[in-house]
């Protein structure tokens, strides 16, 4: 993988968020991109995140976390995604005193942005558990006992009768949705096993 993103890593050291070659087959309508695009902290930042989680090596690797050391100080993203990708980067980067920091600032940003949706919102949003889903997750300590509470039991009552939870947004396509749908009761099973909820 990390050989395939040398392949495709813009001058600046990063990814772009999507590759013109998306033209070519069946694509959501917001994937779309210029000829030639810049690097993008989405998908760049979650990706060495993750690798760093999974502490690979590789000079892919390096060079990209260079890029987000570059581009992470003084942000204040506006959108989920971009602000998701850099808390992933930011939980596992081995910089951890300059990692602190920054998570530290824009965890203070999270907070005042929007980006964090009440319990009972619908749509297209994240919530607490969607920004700091496991118990020892950095971001934890910002939301309340109750509000984590809450929202586990929104988790809960939000499980369909084919055992399953649904999609948040319109799926483009009914194969999307049953693919997405997979994905989320995936991760509300994690998030649920690791506060506390089992099942015989």
């Amino acid at each position: 993988m990390c050989e395939f993103l040398l392949s495709i890593t813009t001058e600046e050291g990063g990814v772009p968020f999507v590759l013109p070659s998306v033209r070519h087959y069946p694509h959501a309508p917001w994937w779309n991109t210029e000829d030639n695009p810049r690097a993008s902290l989405n998908p760049t930042a979650i990706i060495c995140g993750l690798l760093h989680k999974h502490e690979v090596r590789h000079a892919w690797l390096d060079r990209a976390t260079a890029y987000c050391w570059d581009k992470i100080p003084g942000i204040l993203p506006k959108e989920q995604h971009e602000m998701g990708c850099v808390l992933t980067f930011l939980r596992y980067v081995p910089q951890r005193e300059r990692a602190e920091i920054e998570m530290k600032r824009l965890s203070e940003h999270l907070l005042s942005s929007g980006l964090v949706a009440e319990v009972g919102t619908s749509g297209y949003v994240r919530k607490a558990l969607d920004w700091a889903p496991f118990p020892d997750d950095l971001l934890r300590v910002h939301f309340s006992e109750q509000e984590i509470r809450a929202n586990l039991e929104e988790i809960v009552a939000g499980q369909q009768e084919d055992g399953g939870w649904g999609i948040t947004w319109t799926p483009v396509s009914p194969g999307c949705e049953m693919e997405w749908r997979g994905w989320i009761t995936v991760g509300a099973l994690l998030i649920l096993r690791a506060n506390g909820y089992f099942w015989e």
